[in-house]
């Protein structure tokens, strides 16, 4: 059933037949007006013609010309197939298919996809064609491309709609009506039924409910639709209640999906949204249940941090930043109770001696929690001042707040020491030279380096309410010197401005500052990183090359987010800097 549906789907499984169109009642808003309100998946695309052209003359089609991974798949046995396929309908129609689809697809087209008792899906489609016209060329075109076919016309209250068979007794059946310029075709006759009950219901579908009640009349639906712009490509919609009996099934049995599962059912719609003007961004809203949700996870998600105070000191120079804030203990006392208690005890254990090197504080009842609330970290380069080479440098950088007291400074102090220690013992014992941890204490800073040849000479710092660990000296000194001063505006804060604004949690990657970087110091970093090490060199310069053309298509890479009470939100893809 799926491989029939799908294969109709690619191409016009579409639409109808050349007979007369019967005219339904007064015409839907929208598309999806037709659309169950109990639907499980739906796609929808407003205004496929316009949004196509924009597509075809903005700048994300001319990036992909040039994506070496994209040339390849032109050149492809399978792209040479369906261009074989697109020159027979050219021959056949006189028109190619992406020309139809766009004149049959041109206002609307959506995709609805229900779960019948056992679970098994159901799938129907619906679209507003540019006009009448072009929905009797699309059908004048499906008759010429498969005309030994069996079609039988039908009614349903009154309303004609058509069946479509290959062959008298064949099992592949299409069911389609079309009306003006709509259109709906399904291999499931009541799906049918239920679009041609709801258009006749009437524009504002006053009257409907029950089961023909459709999607803009679900509250769960226009709560998480109004919170996604307007303007996307495209839409997914996926009713998460609607698939807790397939959920529960896979996952009975399984601790860790039943886990998954629990929290699934705290999950109560989510929306997302394609927009291709401005690259390739993904925008996804999650509505949440609070009462549904596990107790640890609640307590998470219902305490929201604000935007990172160190989203401002990341330098423009960055390759890779992130900044976020959590209130983890929660998910830190959920997590230990999930462990076998065997492990648990090892654990355990672990804690008790980093409780001793931390001054008495718990690694995951305290320090961990306080490190989590606030933080913000970057990766750059540097040139190394002994031997001239260029290497990967960055810091991170914690906010404490109202924990950045005695004795807890001095605690976290005492600890993070150890550890430098520790990583001073063991440059020690690998390399030619001992390493030591400098100390020094300058105007209530507190400033720990390692002093020595070490390939990777960390030091951190703890300046009033803050720590910051950086991978060189000179980075931990200009982080500390410009702490609380905004870095200037570059491609991040650009970017965070028109993609993500106001987003807690993020993770983002300048494609172009590190495309520039692999093909100025791959070899070097290369070398740098694997310790000069021939074989592994060789390996992740082959990789740099691979990777460097893969970062063409856009200008930045990210993954931001916002938690509140109510809902989480998502901002995912790739951005173009302004023109």
């Amino acid at each position: 059933m799926l491989n029939h549906w799908s294969m109709t789907c690619c191409w016009l499984l579409l639409v109808s037949l050349n007979f007369s169109l019967s005219l339904w009642a007064s015409e839907p808003r929208s598309a999806m007006d037709l659309v169950s309100a109990d639907t499980a998946l739906c796609l929808e695309i407003t205004g496929l013609e316009q949004a196509w052209g924009d597509l075809e003359s903005g700048p994300l089609v001319e990036r992909l010309r040039a994506f070496p991974p994209f040339q390849r798949l032109l050149e492809s046995p399978g792209f040479q197939q369906w261009q074989a396929l697109n020159q027979h309908v050219v021959n056949q129609t006189g028109t190619t298919i992406s020309a139809a689809l766009r004149q049959l697809f041109a206002r609307s087209l959506v995709v609805a996809i229900e779960l019948d008792v056992t679970g098994r899906p159901r799938g129907i489609l619906i679209g507003e064609a540019h006009d009448e016209a072009a929905v009797r060329a699309a059908i004048a075109a499906w008759q010429k491309l498969e005309p030994n076919t069996v079609v039988t016309k039908k009614t349903h209250h009154g309303a004609s709609y058509f069946e479509r068979s290959r062959q008298k007794t064949s099992k592949d059946t299409l069911y389609f009506a079309v009306a003006d310029r709509w259109f709906a075709i399904s291999d499931h006759e009541t799906l049918l039924h239920d679009v041609i009950d709801r258009f006749t219901a009437g524009a504002d579908g006053a009257a409907a409910s029950g089961s023909l009640k459709s999607m803009p009349q679900s509250v769960k639906y226009s709560e998480a639709r109004n919170r996604l712009k307007d303007d996307a490509f495209a839409y997914v919609h996926i009713n998460a209640r609607a698939w807790d009996h397939g959920i529960e099934e896979s996952s009975r049995g399984d601790k860790d999906l039943e886990n998954l599962s629990a929290i699934w059912k705290g999950v109560d719609w989510v929306s997302a949204s394609l927009h291709l003007d401005q690259g390739i961004v993904f925008e996804a809203v999650v509505n949440l249940d609070a009462e549904q949700l596990p107790p640890h996870w609640t307590q998470f998600v219902t305490q929201p941090v604000a935007e990172s105070s160190w989203l401002q000191q990341i330098p423009p120079e960055s390759l890779l930043a992130f900044a976020g804030g959590f209130d983890l203990a929660p998910l830190v006392r959920f997590a230990f109770s999930q462990i076998p208690p065997g492990e648990r005890a090892e654990i355990a254990l672990m804690c008790r001696v980093t409780q001793s090197l931390f001054g008495g504080y718990d690694l995951l009842e305290t320090i961990i929690p306080a490190l989590g609330r606030d933080f913000g970290g970057f990766v750059t380069i540097r040139t190394n001042s002994t031997s001239g080479k260029t290497t990967l440098d960055g810091a991170v950088g914690f906010s404490l707040g109202s924990l950045a007291e005695e004795p807890l400074l001095s605690g976290l102090d005492q600890g993070l020491e150890a550890g430098l220690r520790l990583l001073a013992a063991y440059h020690s014992a690998q390399g030619n030279s001992i390493v030591t941890v400098k100390r020094e204490e300058k105007d209530a800073v507190r400033v720990r380096t390692l002093a020595g040849e070490a390939p990777f000479p960390i030091a951190y710092g703890l300046k009033q309410d803050k720590l910051i660990v950086a991978g060189s000296s000179d980075q931990l000194q200009t982080s500390l010197e410009t702490l609380g001063q905004p870095q200037s505006v570059g491609r991040l804060h650009d970017h965070a401005r028109r993609f993500f604004p106001g987003s807690h949690q993020l993770i983002w990657l300048d494609c172009v500052r590190t495309r520039e970087v692999l093909a100025k110091s791959g070899p070097e970093l290369a070398s740098s990183l694997t310790f000069e090490a021939v074989e592994e060199t060789a390996r992740l310069k082959r990789r740099f090359e691979k990777v460097r053309p893969l970062l063409s298509v856009v200008d930045s890479l990210f993954l931001a987010g916002k938690l509140e009470p109510d809902r989480i939100s998502l901002i995912f893809g790739g951005g173009f800097d302004q023109p």
